[in-house]
């Protein structure tokens, strides 16, 4: 009888489908061989890593760090044998790092061994990170990422960062990026210190400045410190072009502020979402969403 072979753009299409599944994909990565590269893709399309919270040491803690310290050295064994593994990783999220003191670099070194070997990460999220407190050689490592292929960059949480210059000097790096959802900051910026054009580009540390207005913006997610953003967008150095926002998302309590006023008119007519939320309030009435054009606003 002849044997009878499921097309490999078949596998690959019903693959793709379980990718938010992966016991069930570990498992279809033991079907066969023409199984295998479709479902590894799915595996490590998203990886997290995640640092144990600080609290007092106990079992449960010390199970956490031991977790952690395993799957970080497992997965950069592994990328540096199969290289082909880590150009499947599109997602990344990063948990608590910098948070403590008393985080061990044997940490931070286990995460950039990972880290060096990512070449098509284009969603990176970031929770509770204080980026000042991470060693040079981990902030080398994030940075590069921003130099290669994200679309997508998110501070789901607390992002620390020193100034507003060292934000924009990481993100001007983002020379592809989309989409950027800085959904919670967590301090205070000094208005004053936002960027110049000759103050990014000696920022950037021998790289070339990206041009003014040479990366287009189709999402942008601002809930606090509007003003330094909005400062930022509007000088003619900046490399954000916002006048593409397809979506813009901000907190209600900027509704009536000037602020908010001139970042609709920054934003121009392509402007078709308009989501104003509640950082207070969860569930259904945590964000409303205004689904029109804005040309009765310019």
């Amino acid at each position: 009888m002849t044997e009878r072979r499921v097309p490999n753009e078949l596998i690959d299409c019903v693959l793709e489908n379980l990718y938010s599944d992966r016991a069930t994909l570990l498992n279809c990565a033991l079907v066969g061989r023409a199984w295998v590269r479709a479902s590894q893709r799915g595996i490590f399309r998203k990886i997290v890593l995640e640092l144990p919270e600080s609290t007092a040491y106990d079992e449960v803690w010390a199970m956490r760090v031991a977790t952690y310290q395993e799957t970080t050295a497992h997965l950069g064994c592994l990328f540096a044998a199969k290289p082909y593994l880590a150009s499947s990783v599109q997602s990344l999220e990063l948990w608590r790092f910098g948070e403590s003191s008393g985080q061990p670099e044997v940490w931070y070194t286990a995460a950039a061994s990972v880290l060096q070997r990512l070449s098509n990460v284009n969603n990176l999220s970031f929770c509770e990170i204080r980026w000042n407190a991470l060693p040079p050689f981990l902030r080398s490592a994030l940075t590069e990422l921003f130099t290669k292929s994200l679309i997508r960059v998110s501070f789901l949480g607390p992002f620390r960062i020193e100034t507003f210059a060292e934000l924009a000097s990481l993100l001007s790096r983002a020379a592809h990026l989309k989409i950027l959802d800085a959904a919670v900051f967590s301090w205070e910026w000094d208005v004053r210190d936002i960027p110049t054009y000759s103050d990014s580009e000696s920022n950037l540390e021998g790289t070339n400045h990206p041009l003014p207005r040479s990366i287009p913006l189709e999402q942008l997610k601002l809930h606090l410190d509007i003003d330094p953003f909005m400062t930022w967008f509007q000088q003619d150095g900046c490399p954000f072009q916002v006048d593409t926002l397809q979506l813009l998302s901000v907190n209600l309590v900027f509704l009536l502020s000037p602020i908010f006023t001139d970042l609709l008119r920054v934003a121009g007519r392509n402007l078709r979402v308009l989501e104003l939320t509640d950082m207070k309030v969860s569930g259904p009435f945590a964000s409303l969403s205004l689904r029109s054009k804005f040309d009765s606003l310019f």
